[in-house]
């Protein structure tokens, strides 16, 4: 394969015959195009966003940074514990001390972004110093909302240090669609040069859907076996905080499911290994008094994942959990980091788009049609699920009533035709294989389905024509009779879920209309059902005046504990690389001389290394 690290600083002659050229191991003039536009997709060329978090309490900005993809050049802290978790959890990481710290090149004019966390005038003075040093192009601070206004300003103000421009920030978690209360100051400042980088806080549409605290539970656990006496109210400094509704032994706090949660950030350590919550079960017909687990108190803050934590000791946890908590949630770290990082990388590494010109009467650009043009805008249209075909599409220009009326009459002929068809290849397959009764029931709800339908949709479902399929390795049977669920246990069984409410009642109202539409269409069949699964809802478009136009039904199998017992394999997601890779060719000269021959055929049987991996980009 040919290496992307090596680039060819001539390209071969445009113009000439160049099939019998072998080709080095460099990079041609039409793969620059491919290698910088990977860098830009791929997460290894966002390492040109460099940055240095410094302070004790900025291990979640250590996370933010890693998970985008940015080069951590330097973690400053202290020492002590958090230098060696952060040692034992990103080796990668260079963890300095203060004194190193500000002797890192390059000085006075370094374009990263410096990041941190601040809790008092201490960390505040040793950050300002290493701004003095660095000179970052972007500073980000963040400190609780705790600290007063005035001391948050003084501590975070670098007009003196040559940072002209500051803009500071007020943030709640709930906005970020967090669970708890937890409430942060943020600062941003930036060198001249930076000043067409837009620093406002992406929110998307968190705060429209708010969360509680139950969408962060495990509702598979049962109560405590030994819980102790609820004493409602606010009596004490500890329990006159926002999320909690009393206390239980006198000390231990107490929260609602369905309500959000307290601050974890400002409880003291002995607090939070004695969370209590009023938490859905499927173990039982009423809510569950029971103490949270450390996994779920790291869901709460946004570190949700058991697959992260596997093989980790509690110990080693709870002493993550303390340090990440001495930042902002991840919810609300992620976001920053992404909006301001992904504009530094643009500026950074700007998108080139290369242009190939050809000669005579060729065209470079290819022009799209109506038909996709008007596609494309539908496609990137919200649009409801169930919105009509837009006809028009197909529509000739100044179509006149009677052509439009011809041409349904002709879907409608070939729909007809292709049913007619569809049943005389069922029928005679049916008789060649047996005759059996499954595939005569099969087959003959198929028939069904097909005449309930039109030309654009299955009015009454679709359904897989099994018969199509080959009987190798039970293909045929699967697609008749459906694949089965593997369980790991057996499942459980219970009638007392119920669904999560609707935001109003046109929504309620057409979520319940989907699911008339599924028994309908005959995806659901008339039994006794053993495990009822609650449902939620997700509103997918709405108007200007808040009015719901669409929404999605989704059926929460984990709420019952039905997802726990099923067993499914794992598999990789695909990356951008990916969608890169379909995008290649193999060619024996440039992409730019490809086109311009006419994208001739290509004769694979030779020898591989007169091939080059080619790009290509269109305007």
């Amino acid at each position: 394969m040919i290496e992307n690290s090596a680039v060819l600083e001539t390209a071969l002659p445009i113009g000439e015959d160049n099939s019998s050229c072998v080709v080095e191991s460099k990079l041609l003039a039409g793969e620059k195009v491919a290698v910088s536009t990977r860098r830009v997709l791929s997460r290894k060329g966002r390492c040109v966003v460099r940055v240095r978090v410094v302070g004790d309490a900025s291990l979640g900005w250590l996370d933010a940074a890693q998970l985008w993809g940015a080069s951590v050049e330097a973690f400053v802290c202290h020492g002590g514990n958090i230098k060696h978790l952060v040692e034992n959890h990103y080796p990668d990481v260079y963890v300095a001390p203060m004194t190193t710290a500000m002797h890192l090149l390059p000085h006075r004019s370094w374009d990263g972004i410096a990041i941190g966390t601040i809790e008092n005038q201490e960390d505040a003075c040793t950050f300002r110093e290493l701004v003095k040093a660095w000179m970052p192009a972007v500073v980000i601070m963040t400190g609780h909302c705790s600290i007063s206004r005035s001391k948050f300003h003084e501590w975070t103000d670098l007009s003196m240090d040559g940072y002209e421009h500051t803009s500071l920030h007020r943030c709640s978690h709930q906005d970020f669609g967090g669970v708890t209360a937890s409430k942060w100051k943020v600062a941003f400042s930036w060198r001249s040069s930076f000043e067409d980088i837009d620093f406002s806080i992406t929110r998307m549409t968190a705060s429209l859907y708010p969360r509680y605290l139950q969408t962060a539970l495990d509702d598979t656990l049962g109560a405590e076996g030994r819980s102790g006496q609820l004493e409602v109210g606010n009596s004490t400094p500890e329990t006159n905080q926002e999320g909690v509704i009393g206390v239980i032994n006198k000390r231990e706090l107490v929260m609602d499911g369905k309500r959000g949660s307290v601050d974890l950030s400002q409880l003291k350590k002995p607090d939070l290994h004695r969370l209590w919550v009023y938490a859905v079960s499927v173990f039982s017909d009423e809510r569950v008094l029971r103490k949270l687990t450390l996994l779920e108190l790291l869901a709460i803050w946004d570190y949700a994942g058991k697959i992260r934590y596997k093989g980790l000791q509690d110990s080693y946890i709870w002493e993550l959990l303390h340090h990440r908590l001495r930042s902002p949630p991840a919810k609300m770290l992620t976001s920053m980091m992404f909006t301001v990082c992904q504009q530094m990388l643009e500026k950074l590494m700007p998108v080139r788009v290369h242009s190939f010109h050809t000669s005579g009467d060729r065209t470079a650009v290819v022009k799209l049609g109506l038909l996709e043009t008007k596609g494309i805008q539908r496609a990137k249209a919200a649009l409801p699920d169930d919105a009509g075909i837009e006809l028009s599409y197909w529509a000739l220009p100044n179509e006149t009533d009677q052509q439009t009326h011809a041409r349904a009459l002709l879907r409608n002929f070939a729909h007809l035709w292709w049913v007619y068809n569809l049943a005389r290849e069922a029928y005679a397959w049916l008789a060649a294989n047996g005759n059996h009764p499954e595939d005569r029931e099969g087959i003959e709800d198929c028939i069904r389905r097909a005449k309930g339908s039109d030309y654009w949709d299955w009015h009454r479902g679709s359904r897989l024509f099994f018969w199509r399929f080959p009987e190798e390795c039970g293909w045929r049977k699967d697609a008749r009779d459906g694949v089965e669920f593997w369980h790991l246990a057996k499942p459980p069984t219970g009638m007392h879920f119920q669904n999560i409410p609707a935001s109003s009642r046109e929504a309620e109202i057409q979520l319940r209309t989907k699911v008339f539409q599924l028994y309908f269409r005959r995806y659901l069949e008339p039994g006794p059902p053993d495990l009822i699964t609650p449902r939620f809802s997700v509103e997918k478009v709405a108007s200007e005046d808040g009015k719901v136009l669409d929404i999605r039904g989704v059926w929460d199998a984990k709420r019952n504990g039905l997802n726990a017992t099923l067993w499914c394999p794992g598999f990789a997601l695909p990356t951008t690389q990916d969608g890169a890779d379909l995008t290649v060719k193999w060619l024996t000269v440039p992409v730019e001389e490809y086109l311009r021959r006419g994208s001739p055929p290509q004769d694979y049987t030779q020898d591989q290394r007169k091939f080059i991996k080619s790009f290509f980009l269109g305007p």
